[in-house]
């Protein structure tokens, strides 16, 4: 009822700003726990028109499912990216290196880091994609399939897909420091030596205070939980 009220509101406010709306492309979604029963009799509607909860939306190129899990993303990314090493593996027989290395960046990179600093949390969910990203370099430098990609990554001076996780949330974490982000985004981390004036270990070199956590597997899955930890860690 009071969402059916707020977005009531909302169209007399598109109305009034000239703003055309389309409720028929209008989606709505229910996140909850897994274990957790989808609540009935939900009735939705927008200028007359229901909205039906879905179980996956598209938000800003990345799938949400109702219990967060990512997993319906990782799989449509890792469709991507398969193709992708279909097409080096022909293109390494006719183009050099240096080329290989501009599709990657330009065709297989984009997919794997757009958005992974949200749904790349969970290690067990991503080890498809860590697995594809090191079966791409091996065909760029055409090495075994189980050869050791450590070396290969250092040779072609590219980012394991992990390590471009750790060092964006880093970056994030120091533009909260310094003050360089929207202003909403600057809850998310609190700082030793912003909570308390104590001459502290943590405060004197800047620590992040890790958020209080009731679950393992999901509460240190949390955006807050891996930004300072990355941070601390640095």
């Amino acid at each position: 009822k009071d969402m059916n009220k707020k977005l009531k509101n909302l169209c007399k406010w598109l109305l009034a700003k000239q703003i055309s709306f389309n409720p028929a492309k209008t989606e709505t979604i229910i996140f909850r726990h897994k274990h957790t029963k989808k609540p009935e009799g939900v009735r939705i509607a927008i200028n007359g028109f229901r909205l039906y909860p879905c179980n996956v939306i598209l938000y800003l190129g990345i799938l949400l499912d109702e219990f967060l899990s990512f997993y319906q993303h990782v799989s449509h990314i890792a469709a991507k990216l398969v193709k992708v090493n279909n097409m080096l593996a022909i293109c390494r027989h006719v183009v050099p290196l240096d080329t290989l290395i501009i599709i990657y960046n330009t065709l297989f990179l984009p997919h794997l880091t757009y958005g992974c600093q949200i749904w790349g949390l969970h290690k067990s969910s991503i080890q498809k994609l860590v697995a594809l990203q090191k079966k791409a370099v091996r065909i760029m430098t055409f090495a075994d399939y189980n050869a050791d990609t450590g070396p290969i990554f250092r040779l072609l001076n590219l980012l394991k897909f992990t390590d471009y996780i750790y060092i964006q949330n880093c970056l994030l974490v120091h533009d909260i420091y310094h003050q360089k982000i929207p202003p909403v985004l600057e809850s998310l981390i609190s700082f030793f030596n912003h909570v308390h004036t104590h001459n502290t270990r943590g405060a004197s070199v800047a620590s992040a205070s890790l958020p209080i956590v009731q679950t393992s597997k999901f509460g240190r899955a949390s955006v807050k939980f891996h930004f300072s930890s990355s941070w601390n860690t640095l």
